[in-house]
């Protein structure tokens, strides 16, 4: 029975298109062969799949043949083309060719056009005859062994491996996609950006090729781990990774990987990474030419030893391509599934997309790569009705006993002043804040979100079982602070440029903010409100939000304290003491003063806005030492003795200081 397997199955492989010029290696006529070829660097099929490959503009003819050498061995291995149309081509390996690495090749009479390099996985298959009805099938081992009970998705239907690991599914394709849900005591086989094993990337998925009359079958590796129970899970959000001349962001990224991975070594027992969306930054996909691929090669490079899982943010879909579907595709091609599930340990993990851009337009682009017509911001924040329904059913399989972590780009509630909160997910028809806490009734649930580039956590586990944790970003102000004044990376909020430690042991969660390049005990800010008065003065400078920021500075009485306390929760304890007195604490919204003269101070964009975890207190005197004590939910004491006067300047604040 013929067996059909897609190239794009071997998902997570860095997505490069070759121009395939003719070589003169065999001689004969000089015809250029120009085909562009969809190539993945990393391959892997049986002994009588069907192999799939895709081109742009002409492509091969049923008479050339597809040549993979080895050119250590001298060895090469040719396949017909059977079929070439509609931007796609295929041959079937009908002899057994060695795992290894290959040069691809087109092959047309003498002459040759060259494809790109390969790592190729020869796969040797337990046999499973396909059933009537189903047509995607496969099965879920771990060496040698089946694994029953696993969960697998196409995006709408769910299913489980039976005894032996075998599972079927009857799929519309409607994604094109077929992924398993990791069980708990196991890992994924992993992938780096040149194909090669052992990468950030989570082998979890294959793609399928869109046409509901093939059979495919798509197999899946897993590896046995020992304790996954007690784990650490490193939470990234908004990382805009653009290659950008002005800010330096590379620059200052490999600055944070260094000191993350330092972080991450420290750490006993097993360790993943999360991240919350934005890792790239869409008009920089065309102007500087640094896209995901890009993104997966940096990320690949410059972090070590973590499986990474991914999510999806706004500026992770392709703005020249039209509706939510097609602006997706590059983030399928080369990431994730834009939405899945996964467990570690007694922990169920879910991926939610809730940037929609159903019905929004393609923008338009000049040929350097500028946006001419822009239609970037027009999604909502919104969980499909396909990813509800998928939720239902992948929750079926879930106990109610069992902590959900769900993660997305876009918060579920945002603040409504300093103690109260709104709906987050805006919705089109469907699939608003309500319906999602609807699916997830009965369920314990953290809920970690990025996109605003700021911090809030919104905890209604007391009623709801539910907790926000929306968790700041890397980059912070899109990495402008840091470039204006080195060492102050800061979001408009104030919040430190960092990341999320989530310590998990079994099904107790306990969490801390690392803010980049400073220690662990760096959980706020303390300012002398009297120092910050004499900088932060009208006329100062000329910038568009100045005068309103001197203005907020100046309304402060005299011997005002003002700390931001960045990753507060309600349950955390501020005590401000003059004199052995207890000050009065007062939580307000405020804009930071640090970010003003970092940030606002020299651009008119990412400025500083008023955020909800400021607190004030006012002392008796000028020049009193204060002391500063900071208690989070797990009893953690921070605290600060402040000589003051307290000069303000941003050396005051600089990691070197603490």
């Amino acid at each position: 029975m013929k067996k059909y397997l897609h190239i794009l199955f071997v998902v997570a492989a860095l997505a490069v298109v070759f121009s395939c010029d003719s070589t003169k290696e065999q001689g004969g006529n000089s015809e250029q062969l120009k085909i562009l070829v969809s190539q993945q660097s990393s391959m892997e099929a049986a002994e009588g799949d069907q192999l799939t490959m895709s081109y742009y503009g002409s492509g091969p003819l049923l008479t050339d043949k597809v040549v993979f050498k080895d050119t250590k061995a001298g060895t090469e291995y040719v396949f017909s083309i059977k079929s070439s149309a509609d931007g796609k081509f295929s041959f079937t390996m009908d002899k057994p060719m060695p795992t290894g690495t290959y040069t691809i090749y087109i092959r047309r009479g003498p002459d040759e056009a060259l494809v790109g390099p390969v790592n190729f996985t020869l796969i040797v298959r337990v046999e499973i005859l396909p059933k009537e009805g189903y047509n995607v099938y496969g099965r879920i081992s771990c060496g040698d062994e089946g694994v029953a009970g696993v969960v697998v998705s196409d995006g709408i239907e769910v299913t489980r491996t039976d005894a032996n690991g075998v599972y079927y599914l009857n799929s519309s394709k409607k994604y094109n996609l077929v992924w398993y849900s990791v069980p708990g005591g196991y890992e994924p086989v992993t992938l780096g950006y040149d194909g090669s094993a052992g990468g950030i990337l989570p082998v979890i998925y294959r793609q399928l090729d869109g046409v509901v009359a093939n059979t495919q079958r798509a197999d899946f590796e897993m590896v046995k781990a020992q304790d996954t129970d007690n784990y650490t899970l490193f939470i990234m959000g908004d990382m805009h990774l653009a290659n950008r001349s002005g800010t330096g962001d590379l620059a200052q990224f490999r600055t944070f990987a260094t000191e993350f991975n330092q972080r991450v070594s420290t750490t006993t027992g097993r360790r993943y990474g999360l991240t919350l969306g934005d890792m790239s930054w869409d008009i920089y996909w065309y102007e500087n030419k640094f896209n995901l691929a890009d993104y997966y090669k940096e990320m690949d490079t410059d972090v070590k030893d973590l499986i990474i899982y991914h999510t999806m943010g706004n500026h992770d879909n392709d703005f020249s391509r039209p509706d939510d579907f097609d602006k997706e595709q590059p983030y399928r091609d080369i990431l994730a599934p834009t939405y899945y599930s996964y467990n570690i340990g007694k922990i169920h993990y879910v991926v939610l997309d809730d940037i929609d851009y159903s019905g929004v337009p393609a923008s338009t682009k000049d040929a350097s790569g500028k946006i001419q017509t822009d239609h970037r911001g027009e999604y909502t924040t919104n969980v499909t009705q396909d990813q509800l329904d998928w939720l239902k059913k992948d929750l079926s399989y879930v106990s109610k006993s069992t902590p959900i972590i769900l993660s997305a780009h876009a918060p579920v509630y945002r603040p409504n002043g300093v103690n109260a909160w709104k709906a987050g997910l805006s919705g089109r028809t469907y699939g608003a804040t309500a319906d999602l806490a609807s699916v997830l009734s009965g369920y314990t649930v953290h809920y970690f979100t990025g996109h605003t580039h700021k911090i809030f956590n919104y905890d209604n586990l007391s009623s709801g079982k539910f907790f926000e944790h929306n968790a700041g970003s890397v980059c912070g102000s899109w990495w402008w602070s840091g470039h204006y004044v080195s060492g102050i990376n800061l979001a408009q909020d104030g919040a430190p440029g960092g990341y999320t430690v989530l310590s998990v042991k079994g099904t107790n969660l306990s969490w801390v903010y690392k803010s980049t390049s400073y220690p662990e005990t760096y959980q706020f800010r303390a300012y002398d409100m009297n120092e910050v008065k004499k900088v932060v003065t009208s006329g100062k400078y000329s910038r568009t939000n100045w005068e309103k920021y001197a203005t907020a500075m100046q309304k402060y009485g005299s011997n005002v304290i003002l700390l931001n306390i960045w990753n507060y929760d309600p349950s955390w304890k501020i005590s401000v003491i003059e004199n052995g007195k207890e000050l009065t604490v007062t939580q307000i919204s405020e804009y930071d003063p640090l970010h003003i003269i970092s940030e606002s101070a020299y651009r008119d964009s990412f400025n500083t806005d008023s955020w909800v975890h400021h607190f004030k207190a006012t002392a008796t005197s000028a020049t009193s030492t204060v002391t500063i004590r900071v208690t989070d939910r797990f009893g953690n004491v921070y605290s600060e003795t402040m000589n003051r006067p307290k000069t303000f300047e941003t050396g005051t604040y600089h990691a070197s200081k603490y």
